[in-house]
């Protein structure tokens, strides 16, 4: 199944209808009035038409790794695309981006205040996303871990307020110095090197041990064995947590 044109009797396309199938071509008939969550995710399609009856997208439909533009008729009340990608036509969601093009940077509109599910699902060819503060919600699997450089123009704090899924953060911390198997020995030091995938203004980085009278971490993530035992490092950046277990030797 490659290519299907779907007869002017449809009103309604359901969940997942053709979603995982090798499908390039899809004509969508001016009379359906829905499409269904994720119904053309995972295929083939590089180009998509949206007609002017279309009322109700669900999140995920156009979740496509070649996809490379979506065109919406003007005379849609409830949806536009701009620059190819599609927004609700107050343009305050942004639905989806075209993951087929190879991007440097990609900027979202001020208006915005919702990324919603599946939004970069395939988000491998943007080099960097730029996100303005007035986003105050970013649903779950919006950026599917595909998207290594996000820029938040805002603070720390201002991103802790926006309503998110935690899966969607990726941050790692390693020691600077060579610790295999993160063991240490008693008065030995280091410091604790911490990257994101999302980045914000200011970067704050909070650093706890689970058990100082074993290890003591400072606010700026260096760390002194101080006895032996077994401690839990929790390193939190950007809304994103990350714990690390490390023994201490006599």
């Amino acid at each position: 199944l490659t290519s299907i044109t779907i007869p002017d009797s449809v009103s309604y396309i359901g969940g997942y209808a053709f979603s995982s199938t090798p499908l390039t071509n899809i004509d969508i008939p001016n009379g359906v009035r829905y499409i269904g969550d994720r119904a053309f995710a995972w295929t083939s399609l590089t180009n998509v038409n949206i007609p002017e009856s279309i009322q109700i997208i669900g999140r995920g439909a156009f979740c496509t790794k070649k996809l490379q533009s979506i065109n919406v008729d003007e005379n849609n009340k409830n949806y536009c695309d701009i620059n190819g990608n599609l927004y609700n036509k107050k343009q305050t969601k942004f639905m989806q981006y075209t993951c087929g093009k190879k991007r440097d940077k990609f900027t979202i509109p001020n208006t915005v205040k919702t990324i919603m599910e599946g939004a970069f699902g395939y988000g491998e060819k943007l080099n960097k996303l730029v996100i303005p503060t007035g986003i105050t919600k970013i649903e779950y699997f919006a950026f599917n871990h595909t998207l290594k450089n996000i820029k938040y123009l805002g603070t720390s704090k201002q991103f802790e307020k926006v309503k998110k899924d935690k899966d969607d953060i990726i941050v790692k911390c390693s020691f600077k110095q060579t610790h295999k198997k993160n063991v240490f020995r008693v008065n030995e030091t280091d410091r604790l090197k911490v990257t994101s995938n999302i980045s914000t203004k200011d970067n704050a980085t909070t650093f706890k041990s689970s058990n100082p009278k074993v290890m003591r971490v400072s606010k700026h993530g260096k760390v002194r064995a101080l006895k032996k035992g077994k401690v839990t490092i929790t390193v939190k950046r950007n809304g994103g947590i990350v714990k690390k277990k490390v023994t201490v030797k006599s």
